[in-house]
């Protein structure tokens, strides 16, 4: 889509960037607070980072191991959800 003018373009390019502006800034402050009043998971002795770090490990193993691509065709063929059908009612 073309605008009508130099100036409407300009002003929905500003417009836009205000508005990211805004979102990103409101993401940063909000982010910043929760990490003040989340001291606890922050300490490196802590058992939130170890239990995280154990977690990280799981997983790291699973995905060389290759079973994360078995969880992921157990719960396609057993859900109630088949996303594959979803879109195909789109399609005339």
């Amino acid at each position: 889509m073309q605008p009508a003018s130099f100036a409407e373009g300009l002003a929905l390019l500003f417009a836009y960037s205000l508005g990211l502006y805004g979102t990103l800034l409101a993401v940063a402050l909000t982010g910043q607070r929760l990490i003040k009043s989340a001291g606890w998971a922050i300490k490196s002795e802590g058992i939130f980072r170890r239990s995280l770090g154990w977690v990280f490990i799981a997983v790291g193993v699973v995905i060389i191991a290759g079973w994360d691509k078995d969880l992921q065709t157990g719960i396609l063929d057993n859900s109630p959800i088949r996303p594959w059908e979803i879109d195909s009612n789109f399609i005339p």
